[in-house]
């Protein structure tokens, strides 16, 4: 049976309300929940603060009550599955925001939480890994390991590892080398001398490493140093012979292992003076950088004449003072717009992972999952498994290696592709630290061979009408021609009619076509390309909590979708806050639901098990909706209107207010531009006589926000306030381009910021 049941209509509403006011305490007790409509209307007479309600038949399971139910999305379920369709690519571009101020406790606010944010996100850290350089060890040191578990070891550095008498080592700061750079949180490569390797136990064997799970190199992050990690020149803590060293790793390392590189400490900490720094730069409508110094471990200002807004992300001339322009290190920058606003934006890298057809995957970004056992957050992971060769050859990986998943993919109109997840180096000691940093390289190393070093994606039409983009078997692009001319000289009449060919020297797709009979090569725009790798095996592990387990022994599992009066109040409370400082309200747990709404399973059907989802938001247009949800609303108004232009964005704010009320929307419902702007124009008929939606983001479109749709689970709530309200004099391409092509520097000409 189907419990999907809309309760928005008013007659609906209105018998609802007689029956809480007049139903008989009988009706409480007497009342079952049998269909669909029962489930839908019947908690609200019993629990009055429920504002908003949706029960939907989920799935039917009939499963002995002695056996854990599966359920293969994800959601109630772990699953661990086994596929041979995966691929990998990443991208690298700049995620745009936008921050607005009125006084310095807004400032303050945005530094210490949005700003904070963005420079401990995984974006951030998969940047910084990805694109700086370590350092390299040129002494000779090596690891004398004291204690030891299966995942940390002590120990103290030396010179020579085979000699009686150790010279030990001094790291961190009171070293003169580079070993100063080998502090907690520091990233260290360990590699066993010419003639060994680490086996599977990680003991330093001799020979060559040819079983899985044997390898040359190991990876282990600082954490923690007693004073300069000689223990007073000894190695051996309290003078003792042997037993815990000053220096803890978080990998069993054993001794003789010598230490090859660093990745210095990445500080996610903002200090006063930089804070003050940029407080005092906002405030005076200045135009800066923010990178992050590598050889001081901290974050520096970026002045704007010495900004290179051209290149790409680099180190080269990172410091360069000399204000021409060179200095493309910062990873934050923040240009004035006027009127207390800001552009921001951040460079970043993101890793996906895909699957064609093989599995789906299910990721809650909001759900952390804590083990008992082990006493630690566990994530849902990707493990590329060794039975994949590697890059360029026909050997297989040496042992496994995992990413660790963190968010979905979703696009502007609400959609969420569950065929890829985004993916971050893995962390299973949850330290910040990578274990492994250098894993896309070894899985892709697009450096060799890098034609055989790309994903394809082909555009297609969804049942929605949106354009979207799907994986594409790379064996069906040709890559070997180096030029349009070169395909059309010797490709021609080498391939069948429909061959997509891919230029990489200009990033350009071109297509065998027939053209009036003739054999045609024309160039297309319904691909694109990323350096990643198809056509790999891997697991894909997802945990569920504890907390989603459902009795297994109901056929029917009842998904209730649930807005409470308190959640609606505070979220609301939140957004129309302007000052920063409040916090966004957190949702009810799944949990929490099920002891508050308790009595609802005396009132089920027997074979029915009820499993709460708290409901969530979706924020469109305003500054708090995620940046591709972001819009600007363009008003023409009537000449003889005789309001003035203040009050006419007063209004539409007010009219699309209104519009988003909580009554006028059910869960998963689809937004509409066309039946939001007729709203208006009926609204404000007299005042305004053409209304369009512009999208923020420079890599949307018009057009691109005319449609969004939601999850089962949320409902359409507007962040627009008048800022996103411009009166214009008409609605041309030029007034269209000017919001949705913003460039990097907010209007000014590329090295020519102003003070």
């Amino acid at each position: 049976m189907s419990l999907q049941y809309t309760i928005n209509n008013a007659s609906t509403r209105e018998s609802l309300s007689q029956i809480k006011t007049n139903a008989p305490q009988s009706y409480y007790t007497q009342n079952r929940m049998i269909n669909g409509e029962d489930y839908n209307t019947l908690p609200y007479v019993k629990y009055s603060d429920i504002l908003k309600l949706k029960a939907v038949n989920r799935t039917s399971s009939g499963i002995s009550r002695f056996m854990e139910i599966k359920d293969v999305t994800g959601k109630y379920s772990s699953t661990n599955i086994f596929c041979e369709d995966g691929y990998i690519y990443y991208e690298e571009d700049n995620n745009v925001s936008s921050f607005e101020w009125l006084n310095a406790s807004d400032i303050q606010n945005f530094i210490s939480n949005t700003l904070a944010t963005k420079i401990k996100s995984n974006e951030s850290i998969n940047l910084y890994y990805s694109k700086t350089a370590t350092k390299t060890i040129n002494n000779d040191t090596f690891w004398i390991k004291g204690t030891a578990d299966s995942s940390s070891s002590t120990g103290f550095f030396v010179l020579d590892a085979s000699a009686e008498n150790y010279e030990v080592q001094q790291i961190g700061s009171l070293s003169s080398n580079n070993r100063k750079f080998v502090e907690p949180g520091s990233l260290l490569l360990f590699r066993a001398p010419s003639g060994y390797y680490f086996d599977i136990d990680r003991v330093l064997t001799e020979g060559t490493p040819i079983h899985e799970g044997q390898v040359t190199e190991l990876w282990a992050s600082v954490k923690s140093v007693e004073e300069d990690g000689t223990a007073d020149g000894n190695g051996w803590l309290n003078n003792q012979t042997y037993g815990p060293g000053p220096v803890v790793l978080t990998e069993n390392i054993p001794t003789g292992a010598e230490l090859v590189e660093v990745y210095p400490v990445y500080t996610t900490n903002i200090t006063t003076a930089l804070s003050q720094e940029i407080t005092r730069k906002i405030i005076n409508n200045e135009d800066f950088g923010l990178r992050y110094d590598v050889d001081n471990r901290e974050w520096k200002i970026v002045n704007p004449e010495d900004v290179d807004s051209e290149g790409a992300f680099s180190n080269e001339y990172a410091g360069d003072s000399t204000e021409a322009g060179l200095d493309a290190s910062w990873q934050i920058l923040m240009t004035n717009t006027g009127s207390g606003r800001y552009n921001v934006y951040q460079r970043r890298i993101r890793f996906f992972w895909g699957s064609e057809v093989e599995t789906r995957f299910y990721f809650d970004p909001e759900t952390r999952v804590y083990d008992s056992r082990n006493g630690t957050v566990i994530s849902d992971q990707i493990r590329v498994l060794v039975s994949n060769t590697k890059p360029d050859n026909s050997d297989s990986l040496d042992v496994e290696h995992a990413f660790e998943i963190y968010d979905t993919v979703d696009y502007a109109d609400g959609y969420s592709d569950d065929s890829k997840v985004i993916v971050t180096f893995n962390d299973k000691d949850n330290d910040g630290v990578p274990d492994n940093p250098r894993v896309f390289d070894i899985v892709v190393d697009e450096d060799v061979n890098p034609l055989n070093k790309i994903v394809y994606f082909e555009k297609y039409v969804d049942y929605d009408n949106f354009e979207r983009y799907r994986y594409f078997d790379s064996n069906n692009v040709v890559t070997r021609y180096t030029s349009e001319e070169e395909i059309n000289q010797l490709g021609k009449y080498a391939h069948p009619v429909g061959t997509v060919f891919y230029v990489n020297a200009t990033k350009t797709f071109y297509e065998l076509s027939l053209v009036a009979s003739e054999r045609t090569i024309l160039s297309s725009t319904n691909y694109i390309a990323r350096v990643g790798r198809d056509k790999l095996n891997f697991q894909y592990r997802h945990n569920s909590g504890t907390d989603r387990r459902i009795d297994p022994s109901p056929t029917n599992i009842i998904d209730m979708y649930v807005l409470t009066e308190s959640y609606n109040k505070s979220y609301r409370e939140w957004l129309a806050d302007k000052t920063g400082k409040m916090l966004e309200p957190e949702k009810p747990t799944q949990l929490d639901m099920t002891l508050q709404y308790q009595e609802l399973d005396k009132l089920k059907s027997i074979s029915d098990s009820i499993a709460y989802n708290p409901a969530s938001f979706k924020i469109l247009f305003g500054s708090k909706a995620p940046q591709e949800l972001q819009a600007t609303f363009k008003v023409v108004r009537v000449r003889n209107s005789k309001i003035s232009n203040s009050e006419i964005r007063t209004r539409v704010i007010d009219t699309i207010n209104e519009y988003f009320e909580i009554d006028n929307w059910d869960f998963g419902d689809t937004f509409f531009f066309s039946e939001l702007g007729a709203y208006i124009h009926n609204k404000l008929a007299q005042d305004i006589g053409s209304i369009v939606i512009v999208p923020k983001l420079s890599s949307q479109n018009f057009g691109d926000l005319f449609q969004i749709v939601s999850e089962p689970n949320e409902i359409f709530v507007s962040s627009a306030t008048v800022d996103d309200v411009e009166i214009v004099d008409s609605v041309t391409s030029a007034e269209l381009r000017n919001s949705s092509t913003v460039n990097i520097f907010g209007g000014y000409t590329p090295g020519t910021l102003r003070n």
